[in-house]
């Protein structure tokens, strides 16, 4: 068996800076019988994009068909074959160049006091074009990105132990706002969120993926059997706790990546994590650093891959 340990350490130093004013839920607030508050809000960002030599100049001079052939020997590092500065981006997919990009939101809150919440986010996140802007004319194929559900968590106050029980999606991860050095997404997950006396802690359970979701691709329905199941069963298991000590914030943590690989094979990773991150506030300095340690377990399919501990 070979032994492994992982070490990280980051240290981030940020200093404080005015952020600009961006709308977001709760811009209308209506209450309705039985004091269910419900509130509505909207956000539109429009992000003017230009990028240059983002391929490190490697296409300045080449013809088009050089091009092409240059981004044919990159392979999977380019998108669009035609050109070494493609890439994918969140709002349209394959981009280069020049493009105005559009993040536009919809948030929808309903709450009874502090007893229940449900909250919602809908957007769309294209780039600027015709047909961004009238996306119903399925009829010559224009089925480009519609409004899709980015966020949406309940959660029921539990008084008794200080804590909130929250289930859905919505960003969430182990690290200091979220710096995805450990762990940070916008995955499905159900967990306990509490604090008291100057204590916070979490505790997580999130899907990444799971094998029994089955797709059947290349047929009008997306969704086949369990059989035809992906090979993936992914989880996270993670717990926070932190404490306040004026003006730093210290929080330990642990996570557990368990993964289950089928495949032409079964492969089982278990790998732990665990770490001490804080931040604080002096004057406009405000650092945050983080320091994790990984170890685990490697059984791969195939026995002429050794495993691992």
């Amino acid at each position: 068996m070979k032994k492994f340990g992982i070490c990280f350490v980051a240290l981030t130093l940020a200093v404080l800076l005015a952020a600009p004013a961006m709308a977001g839920p709760g811009t209308v607030e209506v209450t309705v019988p039985g004091d269910i508050t419900l509130r509505m809000g909207g956000q539109v960002r429009i992000v003017p994009t230009s990028e240059v030599d983002r391929d490190f100049g490697l296409s300045d001079g080449m013809t088009d068909p050089e091009e092409a052939a240059a981004a044919g020997a990159l392979g999977h590092q380019v998108v669009l074959s035609g050109s070494t500065r493609s890439h994918l981006t969140e709002a349209s997919g394959a981009q280069k160049d020049n493009f105005i990009r559009t993040e536009d939101r919809l948030f929808f809150n309903f709450a009874k006091d502090k007893d229940w919440d449900v909250y919602m986010m809908l957007e769309t996140d294209t780039i600027f074009q015709s047909t961004a802007a009238d996306r119903t004319d399925f009829a010559y194929g224009h089925q480009s990105q519609t409004f899709g559900i980015e966020r949406l968590t309940a959660s029921f106050n539990l008084p008794a132990i200080h804590s909130r029980l929250q289930g859905g999606w919505d960003a969430r991860g182990v690290d200091i706002g979220y710096g995805g050095f450990v762990y940070a997404d916008d995955d499905p997950g159900l967990g306990l969120v509490g604090g008291c006396d100057g204590w916070k802690w979490e505790a997580w359970w999130i899907k990444k993926l799971e094998d029994e979701s089955g797709y059947r691709t290349g047929t009008v329905n997306p969704i086949g059997s369990p059989l035809q199941g992906k090979d993936v069963d992914r989880d996270f298991y993670y717990g926070k706790l932190g404490h306040q000590f004026n003006p730093t914030y210290l929080e330990a943590f642990y996570m557990w990546h368990r993964n289950r690989f089928q495949g032409a094979g079964k492969t089982d990773i278990d790998q732990h994590i665990v770490g001490l991150q804080g931040k604080g506030t002096y004057g406009i300095i405000k650092p945050v650093w983080e320091v994790a340690y990984a170890s685990g377990d490697y059984e791969p399919a195939s026995a002429a891959v050794p495993e691992a501990d």
